[in-house]
């Protein structure tokens, strides 16, 4: 205990570690959610048209009233005005009320589509309901009925019942990315135990510990002190940017606890590779996980969809890329056959280079100190 207890004091006065983990993280969560605030919403509410009576449509009126304030916002103008609010871009369309409505837009966007399908729907219904009354007189008040309900059954939604912004998969990616920065703490750790790269490494060497006491008793604080500071990295994103994240809090806790062990597993195998440069091992922790956050789509949202097409193998084994896909399991589909497929890669990663590291500092001999 006492030496766990001094490895924890050595790992935070270490401020670069605290900085790569959970600092620089934060900064780049508020520059994405300065830039995607205003991303990934429904935009098509609220869209201003113009409506110009031709032919008194009592129907087509209805139908207006109806949708004015949930999706349009509906101004009756003459057709001059009309016009003039169409070319200067104050209203996306102009409906013409008669007894065959009609539509007039000066540009094809969201905005110009959902005024067409809107207008579309009217006379679909109307057509419809013509049809029944000709056919079927007795069952038009029930096709009323049924096409009056409709409309409340109709909303955007992912198959697991949660709506979707893509702008959550940059914020996946970012969480990887931070779990995998403890490969900073790691390789201090790491270095910390290889005799010839530091004084206190070889001080530690000549301890009566075993090595693999030794290795385990810093795996155990570099997680510890890296699960914590992604736990805060969490807690920043939900209490201060009002992102929520922890659909299922368990899901969540074992998703950061595996991505925090990998991350600090290979900063322990690079800590222990004394033979290659310390510019070197710097280096790599900051250009691995950088890329395998790139490939999972923290610089460009498609990023991860076109290695999946191409090479989907690295998808399943870049760290930043099965976390995020852990995090989508937990918050947008819930799966948890694919959440259990993920935890059991992080961990078989991490296991695989803790068994690298253990056998990098085993029964290793020096000729001088």
């Amino acid at each position: 205990m006492t030496e766990i207890r001094y490895r924890f004091l050595q790992v935070l006065r270490n401020r670069g570690n605290i900085f790569w983990a959970l600092i620089f993280p934060i900064a780049l969560a508020l520059l994405f959610n300065f830039s995607f605030k205003d991303l990934g919403e429904e935009t098509w509410k609220n869209i201003p048209a113009a409506v110009v009576i031709r032919n008194k449509n009592e129907t087509f009126e209805l139908f207006l009233k109806d949708i004015d304030g949930e999706l349009i916002e509906a101004e009756t103008m003459g057709e001059e005005e009309a016009a003039h609010a169409l070319d200067s871009g104050k209203v996306s369309g102009i409906y013409y009320e008669n007894e065959t409505p009609s539509l007039t837009v000066a540009a094809s966007g969201l905005s110009q589509t959902v005024l067409a399908s809107a207008l579309d729907s009217y006379l679909g219904d109307v057509s419809l309901l013509a049809e029944v009354a000709d056919e079927r007189p007795e069952g038009f008040e029930a096709a009323v009925r049924l096409l009056a309900e409709q409309n409340s059954y109709l909303r955007e939604e992912t198959l697991g019942g949660k709506t979707y912004n893509y702008t959550m998969d940059y914020f996946y990616a970012l969480i990887g990315m931070a779990c995998f920065f403890g490969c900073f703490m790691g390789m201090e750790l790491g270095e910390e135990c290889t005799a010839n790269q530091s004084v206190l490494a070889a001080r530690r060497s000549i301890a009566p510990v075993r090595k693999g006491k030794m290795v385990l008793t810093d795996m155990l604080v570099g997680f510890s002190v890296q699960f914590c500071l992604v736990l805060a990295l969490l807690a920043f994103l939900d209490f201060v940017l009002d992102i929520r994240l922890s659909g299922n809090l368990i899901a969540t806790l074992l998703v950061c606890a595996c991505g925090s062990l990998t991350g600090v597993s290979f900063g322990i195998v690079l800590g222990c590779a004394g033979r290659i440069s310390k510019s070197i091992r710097i280096g790599l922790s900051i250009s691995v996980p950088l890329l395998c956050s790139f490939l999972a789509g923290m610089m460009i949202g498609d990023m991860k969809q076109i290695v999946e097409e191409r090479a989907p193998l690295i998808n399943r084994v870049n760290p930043s890329a099965v976390i995020s896909d852990a995090f989508y399991y937990i918050n947008i589909y819930p799966d948890r056959r694919g959440l259990a497929r993920c935890l059991a890669t992080l961990a078989g990663i991490s296991f695989g280079l803790a068994s690298i590291a253990f056998l990098m500092m085993r029964r290793t001999r020096y000729d001088s100190l």
